[in-house]
Parts: C-alpha cells; structure tokens; sequence
C-alpha cells in the first residue's frame, strides 16, 4: 500500500525526472521514467510521508531526506546510499520535511515533525540543530515570512489547535495561534488580498478554513485571524493556493471528508509563498522551488514551471598559510599554529579536517563558515619522542570545485639541548649557545627554548656549560628536562 505522494526530481542529472515514493513495506523507492525500480531503501517501519530532495548540504548533489515509522529521519544520496539517519521517540506519519535556510546563516536546514511531540531541526550533513517541544505534529511544516523580519520562519501546524512559528536556535516560538479546531492538513501561505502582507490559511478537522496574518505592518508577535471560512466537514486534504480561472484573484481548493472539492475565491491575489503541501508540484519541500512555483502562479506561467535541486549557492573555500612549518618542538611540549578559512562563496561552507600524523591534531573537525566570513583554526603538533614529522592536513569540504585540500605541515620533534634540530646534543649546540650570548648568533624563539637546558627562562654560557658536560657524558638529562606528555 502506498500512502506516501510521489516526489519528483532529477536526482543523477541526466535531464529525466525521477520519482521517489514511500511504501507501508518499509522501503523507499526511486523510479525511472518507465517505472523501472532503479533503487530501494528499506527502513523498520512504513513510510508515510513522502520525502524531500534538494542539495542540502551545498555540494552539487541533491539529498533525499524523509521520515519513517520506525521513529527514524533518513538522508540518502542519489545513489540511494544512506548518509545520515536521526532517531526520534515518535513516528514520523504524516509530516514531511521543509528545507530553507532559516536562519540566515547561509546554510540549509531541514524541518519536520513527529508524534513524539516535537519538531525537529536538521542540518544537511545530521546535526540535530534544534527541537522545540510544539506538540504531535502530523501536518508538513511549511517556510515563509510572516512576521516581515527578512527570514523564513517554519511555519508548523501540530495537532493539538494551534500555528507555531520557529527558528532552528530559539527557545520559544517566533508567534503562536490557537485555531479552533485540531490539525492534519498543512498549512499554505499567500497573499490572499492583494495588501502586500502574506497570510497563513490552515484547515481543521472541526470543519472550518482560518486564515490569520500580522498585516501589512506588524505591530505585535500576535498572529490576527483575518477571515475564517465554515465547512461543517472535517479536513484532513492539503489546501493548493492557485488561480485556476486566471482572473487576477487567488483561490483556494480543498477537499474535505463528506466528498467534495471546494475552491474559494480569496478578495485578491499578490505574492504565492507556500502555495501547497511541500511547496511545489515535485514535492520538494524546498522553500527555493516553492518561490519560484508561487512567482508562476502569479504570473499564469505554471505549465512552463521547472523546479530546481540546487540552490546554486556554493561556497569558495580559501586557505592561509597553504602550508605549515612547526619548526624546532621540543618533545611533550605544543606548538600552535593557525589556518585561517575564508568563505568567498555566497553558499555557506562546510569542512572536515583530519591529519596523517597522530602527532598533528586540530581543535575542530567540523567547522561551518557562512557565506563571506573567515574562521581560524588552530593546529598543534604535540610530539611524544625525537623525530621528524612530515605529512599533510586534509580538509574536506562542501565546495564543488575544491571538494579536499591539502596542507603540507613539518616539524621537527627535539630533546632539550639539540639546539640545531639535527637529532643528538654535540659541542655545535653548546657553540650556538655561545655565540647567541655574545650577540653573534640570532636564535628563533624556538631554538631559544632549546637552548635554556637549566630551564631559568633565559639563554646564558651556564646553558652552553650544561650541554657540554652532556656531551662528555658527565651529564645525562638536564635540570629543565621535561618528560614526554608533560609540557
């Protein structure tokens, strides 16, 4: 049995849509053009919601995210290999997810929700972001600005009567709205009277259409019914905003339970933002298809809408220094070094780093950098025995262009007194410790260090006199020595 509406898209790039969909046997299913099975992914549970593709993560590759009722949240590539999966405490049924970038910071997120009672969330590559306890949820939330600030907020109907409107970092809904009546069908959003202020229309299982909004100037956090529509029959169908009739004035159509289709004319007709359940005709969810959709029903050019699965805001990863020079380190001490990552991409950017000497190691290995800022990161070579170290930083990254970088890095790991890094304490270190006392011998921080082998915080001819007794063994460690692992 299929409950799940079919999702649309080009997900290999060969110019031919695909169509995902949902089954109660647990799997998902993308077909070809033909209906050829080209891959399946099975889950614990049925699914029933149907799943959202868009390149979540800036990578040039759409990502297909989706709920089941085995209480999990997938993300699989287009190759239908799993990336990520989140666990909840409730099924995912009805809810599909909404992607935009709600909080501005140049990266997507996705939305959903569940019957645990909360809505979650997500970045693109699985970080739980996010999950405000709102309420079982079993419509799909939608993206939209309603408050007029500049930023989409998540606009969720849960079952228990009311509209909430979220951001991924806030504690406590943007706006909230009591309706009357519990909630299956998902909410749309539309300037319905042409004021240039956008409402929110949501039905309800009681039998009415509400449709609430700020106004054209916000006053308040407080959402105002502006106009409510009784039925007298439950609704459980999406609403579809359109103009069916291309008289200039929008419509709403829904189906209700006791059987029949109704479409209302709306007093106007102006800006489409959220125009049906998961925002455009391929079932998206993406907030970038469902402006583009709504700017088409405006217009009167939906039979020639295509959507899109790239937001086409890609990051530009730029690195300084492009390599790393540690110098001279004594063994059981640090030294820092910093990279500093520049985003020149309107797209936000996402990097991995990893290093292929144990001894090389960096304070993060997840970094995010919005679009047009820079972020230092600082990398420490901590050797734990005399020896040269060689290799490379890799940084992985969401840019299509530059997808791995590599930062060459070396040092050299040394005991105290092997002022000229060259493996062993000899009569030419204790020379350089002289010749730095007299002024004829610049040493590098570093090598100063080094040098300071009674360990009084300074260069003195008592250093030089202590690495010569080494050097005829009279000596075998020295009073500033320090013990591996113990800087």
């Amino acid at each position: 049995a299929v409950w799940s509406s079919p999702t649309l898209g080009d997900i290999d790039g060969d110019g031919k849509l695909e169509v995902l969909v949902g089954c109660w046997d647990g799997r998902l299913y993308l077909l070809e053009e033909d209906g050829k099975i080209r891959w399946s992914f099975r889950t614990g549970g049925g699914i029933t919601s149907s799943p959202s593709i868009f390149d979540l993560n800036s990578d040039g590759r759409p990502e297909v995210i989706f709920g089941s009722l085995d209480r999990n949240i997938y993300c699989l590539d287009s190759s239908g290999k799993k990336l990520w999966g989140i666990g909840t405490e409730g099924e995912i049924r009805l809810s599909s997810p909404a992607i935009a970038d709600f909080d501005c910071d140049g990266f997507l997120e996705a939305v959903v929700g569940s019957r645990d009672g909360i809505i979650y969330f997500l970045r693109g590559y699985g970080e739980l972001i996010g999950g405000f306890k709102g309420g079982e949820m079993l419509a799909s939330p939608g993206a939209a600005d309603l408050d007029g600030d500049g930023a989409p907020e998540a606009v969720c109907a849960v079952w228990n009567q009311t509209l909430l409107g979220l951001r991924p970092a806030a504690k406590e809904p943007l706006w909230k709205r009591c309706v009357g009546g519990n909630i299956i069908s998902s909410p749309v959003v539309a300037d319905l009277d042409g004021d240039g202020a956008v409402e929110v229309v949501v039905a309800t299982c009681s039998g009415e259409l509400g449709i609430f909004g700020f106004g054209k100037k916000p006053s308040s956090p407080e959402l105002k019914l502006v106009m409510k529509i009784p039925i007298n029959s439950p609704v459980s169908a999406p609403i579809v905003i359109g103009d069916p009739d291309a008289d200039g004035k929008l419509e709403l159509m829904v189906g209700f339970e006791d059987g029949y289709l109704r479409c209302f004319e709306m007093p106007g007709g102006g800006e489409v933002i959220w125009a049906k359940r998961c925002g455009d005709p391929w079932n998206t969810g993406a907030y970038h298809n469902a402006l583009s959709y709504g700017r088409a029903v405006v217009s009167g050019g939906m039979n020639g809408w295509y959507g899109t699965l790239h937001p086409k805001l890609y990051p530009f990863i730029s690195i300084e220094p492009s390599e790393l020079d540690f110098g001279k380190v004594l063994i059981g001490s640090v030294k820092k070094l910093l990279l500093i990552v520049e985003n020149k991409g309107p797209g936000g950017l996402l990097i991995r780093l990893s290093s292929s000497d144990p001894s090389v190691k960096t304070t993060l290995t997840l970094l995010e950098v919005p679009a047009g800022r820079k972020a230092e990161v600082e990398v420490k070579f901590h050797p734990q025995k005399i020896s040269r170290c060689a290799g490379q930083l890799m940084v992985e990254s969401n840019d299509p262009e530059r997808p791995l970088l590599r930062i060459p890095f070396e040092g050299k790991a040394v005991r105290l007194g092997d002022v000229t890094g060259n493996g062993k304490i000899t009569a030419l270190d204790a020379s350089w410790v002289l010749r730095s006392c007299a002024g004829l011998k610049v040493l590098s921080e570093d090598e100063a260090k080094i040098a300071d082998v009674n360990g009084d915080g300074k260069v003195t001819p008592r250093d030089a006199g202590l690495i010569l007794k080494c050097v005829v063994g009279l000596i075998n460690s020295f009073p500033g020595e320090r013990s591996p692992g113990n800087p």
